[in-house]
């Protein structure tokens, strides 16, 4: 810890931390606010807008998840390279973005080869 502070306490940094989970990931990687030079960015992505407040993040923004049919047309965009399935594969297309609750990482994990 004290060697991150050290070391960018005077440079203005951007810095993201995705899918935080724990209250000590924020502790021990973005520590305070002095950490850090004039200017610096800290985005942080996770589900649970406590361990923000616990942290004393000053702004939060909720990203908006895609609805089903924004889900679909990127499933068939990335699986059928068409805006929408064929009829055959449209139930379990929808089933798959249904599955994925609006998060674009989901589905292209979903259609990621093994």
């Amino acid at each position: 810890m004290d060697m991150i502070k050290r070391k960018l306490r005077l440079k203005r940094v951007l810095i993201v931390m995705d899918d935080v989970n724990e209250l000590n990931q924020l502790q021990k990687l973005a520590g305070k606010n002095d950490w850090f030079g004039p200017g610096s960015r800290i985005l942080i992505t996770t589900r649970d807008e406590h361990l923000l407040n616990g942290h004393g993040v000053d702004q939060i923004s909720k990203a908006k998840g895609l609805d089903d049919i924004e889900g679909l047309q990127l499933l068939s965009l990335r699986a059928f390279q068409n805006h929408h399935p064929s009829k055959e594969y449209m139930g379990l297309s929808c089933k798959v973005v249904d599955y994925a609750n609006g998060l674009p990482l989901a589905l292209a994990l979903a259609l990621a080869s093994p």
